[in-house]
């Protein structure tokens, strides 16, 4: 009865995950698929396990329909590999190449392109460089030159290792091993690698293989083993307690602009300023702040729906805000320095009177009739965002 409660479990579990990160969409089917042809047991298709597999049968009938569609790759076009960039590496490749066209076109083209891309992004995930953040790092999905692990776990990590053979042979710990071979497999197939969220099925991977070689030295231990489980465990509280300082110290100092910080502080400024007959300008120059804006505005999710009074239109494969409610968002080049606007452009097309208005801008980016009341700083003083009202 526990082994049916868990299968079914877990295959509901595996439905759910693939509507969470597109991650799941590659790593569900891929790791359902090694399963099923080398660790049947594991999971079996019994008539105790049918409402599991119902139900993981439903969800990747949805999420097919979404790649159907094309909700489902949108996001993904914005990340693939062979973009038009890439293609014309390919083509400039070709035509400077030293070698026979016939040899030339043989090398320089998509398959051979995606092949070897494909396998050094895989690579990357498992190099030191990934590990410890030290390789052009993304700043907004882990702290640069701070390993992704503690030291110790590291360490026990490579302790399973080592035991790997052997470990093998026990069918739970070879699904860990083979979940950890799999999950960069979707951040692979994406451009700008390696980024330390999309692979994010090896984390509890490498965690319980790290308990897994823990385990396996402290029954060694023997009458030391009390020694070790307070020496691993002040490592651990010691490791975690400096990653914090440095996450809400140096960290949150140092890299503010990789979390748009500026935006929250803004329109909480507004809040207590804005009049009800005031129009708000807000630059884009963070990234998309309308979704700032409904979040510390407490809008009703109805309010965000597209058509009147807002604005939300599709460009270039995606789609843009430039109006919700009484608010514009404006790119910030369209938003002069020390020359006057009247008037201030939407990407969409239209044009906006200023009159009686308040911006939310950049700091090379003031209009003339425009005065500022207020100024929002990053942490480390250097200014951010400045919020002015229309003369």
């Amino acid at each position: 009865t526990n082994n049916r409660l868990l299968n079914n479990l877990g295959l509901v579990l595996f439905g759910v995950s693939l509507h969470t990160y597109n991650t799941a969409r590659i790593f569900v089917p891929a790791m359902l698929a090694f399963i099923y042809l080398f660790n049947r047991s594991v999971m079996p298709v019994t008539k105790k396990t049918y409402l599991g597999w119902a139900f993981l049968a439903t969800s990747i009938l949805l999420v097919v329909v979404q790649v159907l569609n094309g909700t489902g790759l949108a996001r993904y076009d914005k990340l693939a590999i062979l973009n038009p960039s890439a293609i014309y590496q390919i083509e400039q490749a070709r035509n400077t190449s030293q070698l026979p066209s016939p040899i030339s076109r043989l090398i320089h083209n998509r398959p051979v392109y995606l092949i070897v891309s494909i396998s050094k992004n895989y690579l990357s995930y498992f190099s030191p460089s990934f590990i410890y953040q030290t390789d052009h790092p993304q700043s907004q999905f882990a702290i640069p030159g701070q390993a992704l692990f503690t030291p110790i776990t590291i360490l026990l990590f490579i302790v399973s290792l080592l035991g790997g053979v052997a470990l093998l042979t026990q069918p739970l710990t070879n699904i860990l091993f083979l979940s950890l071979l799999l999950s960069p497999l979707a951040a692979s197939l994406t451009a700008s690698t390696p980024q330390a969220l999309r692979p994010n099925p090896m984390t509890f991977s490498f965690i319980i293989l790290s308990v897994i070689g823990f385990r396996s030295l402290i029954a060694r231990a023997g009458k030391y083993s009390l020694i070790f489980l307070i020496a691993v465990v002040l490592i651990q509280v010691l490791s975690f307690a400096n990653y914090q300082k440095i996450y809400f110290t140096t960290y949150a100092r140092d890299y503010a602009s990789s979390w748009q910080y500026g935006y929250q502080q803004a329109f909480e400024s507004i809040a207590k300023i804005k009049q009800s007959d005031q129009k708000l300008f807000v630059t884009k120059y963070l990234g998309e702040p309308h979704i700032f804006y409904a979040f510390y505005n407490q809008l009703n999710p109805q309010e965000l729906f597209p058509g009147s009074p807002n604005i939300r239109f599709s460009q270039t494969g995606w789609y843009w805000t430039d109006k919700l409610l009484d608010t514009y968002f404006i790119n910030d080049w369209h938003i002069p320095n020390n020359q006057p606007a009247k008037e201030l452009k939407l990407e969409s097309g239209d044009s906006i009177s200023t009159n009686n208005s308040l911006l939310i801008t950049s700091p090379d980016h003031l209009p003339s009739n425009f005065v500022v009341i207020d100024k929002i700083d990053y942490p480390s003083g250097q200014p951010v965002l400045l919020i002015a009202k229309s003369k």
